[in-house]
């Protein structure tokens, strides 16, 4: 396997793992609780760290 291949096929890893971690997140704040901090253009909750756009 050349050098170049190994990074390809840890990239790929990497994605896989980013994919189930941000599934976890998702997760997480879908059952969460939310304590919302209110910024001037966004509010975030202080558990699960939820963002959301206060501009429509």
């Amino acid at each position: 396997m050349t050098t170049a291949e190994a990074l390809l096929m840890e990239i790929m890893k990497g994605k896989h793992r980013l994919f189930q971690l941000e599934q976890q997140l998702r997760e997480i704040q879908l059952q969460c609780q939310h304590d919302f901090q209110e910024e001037q253009t966004h509010r975030i909750c202080r558990k699960c760290k939820r963002m959301e756009s206060l501009h429509y």
